[in-house]
């Protein structure tokens, strides 16, 4: 089990993924997904910063999400149209305990 020391409360969980910078592109967007169902948990902008990006561990409803492995997409949506035509993939596994 691993503590993210920076995290001051239970509301104030996140994850921060480091050094996916792509010097091709300005704007980076990470898609996150449930590898269990592929449903699709949340998009964030991570434009602001481009050597990181930081999720809250909270979907598109603002709940919390469970325990699991989580796919995420990290890249550029060159036509405007929603969808990340350029981008990298990873995996992320988070435990939370039961409250």
């Amino acid at each position: 089990m691993a503590n993210n020391l920076l995290e001051s409360s239970i509301d104030g969980r996140f994850v921060t993924f480091y050094d996916f910078e792509n010097d091709e592109y300005e704007i980076r967007i990470m898609d996150i997904y449930n590898t269990t169902n592929s449903d699709f948990i949340r998009r964030l902008d991570c434009s602001e910063n481009p050597s990181y990006c930081q999720w809250n561990l909270k979907n598109y409803d603002n709940e919390y999400i469970k325990s699991g492995i989580y796919s995420y997409r990290v890249g550029v949506d060159t036509t405007g149209g929603g969808h990340l035509t350029s981008f990298k993939e990873g995996y992320v596994g988070i435990i939370l305990p039961d409250y």
